[in-house]
């Protein structure tokens, strides 16, 4: 067996360990703070091209990142786009007159929406220093001359939150999921709870995913790698 045979499944598992660590020294992982009670959800007033739905909060952590809105499955499924926009809230004035600058904006397509759990994800640049501030969510819909759209809502309204339509209040509030970007440490403390028994450690886990990448590139190397043709099987043909 020549010599670079030998070495070759090693140095394919070293290099699918270096890949792997950069990548996750690298990514950054979207994390949920606060979702909305299944329990509690009720059916908003459908929003028409035009109008703008908005909904106050304060952000439970740094670095939001993504925010999720959902939508009434059961309502004639929408076509068009969504657009959402995030503003960070007047300090004095909580009303949307008192908005400052457009802070973030998105737009998805109403077919992108999770057929599932009826989800619109909206992702964006996570914006640094948000905890305990305060911002506003605007949802406007295009929808090309067809179905409204019928968002969910909470029917028990959150301190510190607001609904309106059009400027004018509404009860309860949007139903939505925040998240924050964080990176691989902030991702570990968030799972340490559900870790089995004896694995609490990042020195721990960080090892095994490391190994694990490492002998999956050492497999990948024996199923890809070419063969001679004395290791190759006899056709019983032959």
């Amino acid at each position: 067996m020549r010599l670079s045979s030998i070495w070759s499944q090693p140095a394919a598992a070293i290099i699918v360990v270096i890949v792997a660590a950069l990548w996750i020294s690298f990514s950054s992982f979207a994390v949920v703070d606060d979702k909305p009670d299944t329990s509690a959800q009720t059916k908003l007033p459908p929003l028409r091209p035009g109008q703008i739905l908005s909904e106050r909060f304060t952000a439970p952590a740094d670095n939001l990142s993504r925010i999720d809105i959902y939508l009434d499955l059961k309502a004639p499924k929408p076509n068009g786009k969504i657009i959402f926009d995030l503003t960070e809230a007047d300090k004095n004035r909580m009303l949307p007159s008192g908005k400052t600058a457009v802070k973030r904006e998105a737009v998805i397509s109403a077919g992108d929406i999770d057929s599932f759990d009826g989800s619109g994800r909206f992702d964006f640049q996570p914006v640094p220093a948000s905890a305990g501030k305060r911002f506003m969510i605007d949802v406007s819909f295009d929808s090309g001359g067809g179905a409204p759209l019928h968002l969910l809502g909470e029917a028990d309204p959150e301190a510190g939150r607001w609904l309106s339509l059009d400027g004018h209040a509404q009860p309860g509030d949007l139903a939505i999921s925040l998240y924050h970007s964080t990176g691989v440490a902030g991702l570990m403390a968030r799972v340490r709870p559900f870790r089995p028994g004896g694995s609490g450690s990042d020195l721990f886990l960080i090892p095994v995913f490391l190994v694990g990448a490492g002998s999956f590139g050492w497999l990948l190397w024996q199923i890809a790698a070419p063969r001679s043709s004395r290791e190759r099987p006899r056709n019983p043909a032959d």
